[in-house]
């Protein structure tokens, strides 16, 4: 399927903001969104929700109007058209970027998209057919809010065409490159189909391995439902370091 062209960014202007407004600022979006995401989150825990309801609680706590993120696996379009009302809920427009290996899933999703979004919001959303192992070729000057796994094979497709765990860590690799302070990586693994299991365990190795000074890594499952979709949170933390360097780019338009 034939993807469209990465456009430019229109140029950023940045002010100069001591680190203690930095902090503050990134202290306050926090305690706002988590004040209003926190009560429907717990809620969806009490009542058994799916793995991929307590994700998109989450995003929507991450996500911010503006912003750009990533769905590393498209399949029915579901998650994309979730991000793309996210970033792009009225005048200001964020972008989506979409990654599926499957010329039918990025059809599905495509269809989805036009029958749900306005073309202003459409036309911010960019699919690529290629595998999420390409994530870092195809995007080498992207800084994302979130970047979405949703593993495993397309619902209602071929089940022997699976995400596999040496591309999906190879893709993970990309993800955090990629990924801005105060950012999130969110990875839905599936255990119930051939391969699932050692994808899964895969990608477990690879979030225990990141440094906690840098990383806070979380992992929902349900113990008494040993098939459940596992969840699994890489949050890449806003430390002093970054604030520094934020500082100094900042000063480098003034």
């Amino acid at each position: 399927m034939t993807h469209f062209p990465i456009r430019p960014f229109p140029a950023i202007r940045c002010s100069i903001r001591p680190a203690t407004l930095l902090r503050a600022q990134i202290s306050a979006d926090s305690t706002s969104r988590i004040s209003s995401d926190e009560t429907s989150t717990a809620q969806l825990l009490l009542g058994g929700a799916k793995a991929t309801s307590i994700a998109s609680a989450v995003w929507k706590g991450i996500v911010r109007p503006g912003d750009t993120v990533v769905d590393a696996t498209c399949g029915n379009g579901i998650d994309t058209l979730l991000l793309a009302r996210l970033v792009s809920p009225g005048s200001l427009l964020g972008r989506v970027y979409g990654f599926d290996i499957q010329k039918e899933a990025l059809e599905r999703t495509s269809l989805l998209l036009e029958q749900h979004l306005t073309p202003e919001q459409r036309n911010r959303v960019e699919l690529f057919h290629h595998c999420h192992s390409k994530m870092g070729e195809v995007l080498k000057d992207v800084r994302a809010r979130l970047v979405v796994y949703n593993l495993g094979y397309l619902p209602h497709g071929d089940k022997e065409l699976i995400t596999r765990a040496p591309t999906t860590i190879q893709s993970l690799h990309c993800s955090l490159d990629l990924l801005q302070p105060g950012g999130l990586v969110s990875v839905i693994c599936y255990v119930g189909h051939p391969g699932g299991q050692e994808e899964y365990e895969a990608v477990k190795e690879f979030a225990s391995l990141l440094p906690p000074s840098e990383w806070i890594c979380t992992h929902l499952e349900q113990l008494h439902r040993p098939l459940a979709p596992h969840l699994i949170l890489l949050a890449k933390k806003v430390t002093q370091s970054t604030l520094e360097k934020v500082e100094n780019d900042c000063s480098s338009f003034s």
